[in-house]
């Protein structure tokens, strides 16, 4: 598993995706932009012009997905995908296998 929040990251992952999970079966990536707020909260929380710093992530989120991902019980874990397209998040937007 690899975070990173490096601009950029997002889109050097949409293209070696293939590429990553060939060479490490049991490998995935879950990007930090998987737990950002949406435009939409950010713009009622005052937060907009602040977009990318750490209050605008949902960090408790993305400890909770850690801990669902580490302890491996159950048979897939969907996890939230921001769609870059339209700005929102899509909860489920991609499941990680066990």
């Amino acid at each position: 598993m690899f975070l990173h929040s490096i601009p950029g990251v997002a889109d050097l992952y949409h293209r070696y995706q293939r590429l990553i999970l060939d060479i490490c079966e049991y490998c995935d990536i879950v990007l930090m932009d998987q737990c950002r707020y949406e435009n939409a909260v950010l713009e009622r929380s005052s937060l907009r012009e602040q977009k990318g710093e750490s209050e605008t992530f949902d960090a408790k989120g993305l400890n909770s997905l850690f801990a669902r991902l580490r302890q491996n019980k159950i048979a897939q874990i969907a996890i939230p995908v921001f769609d870059r397209r339209l700005e929102i998040l899509r909860n489920a937007g991609r499941i990680i296998p066990q």
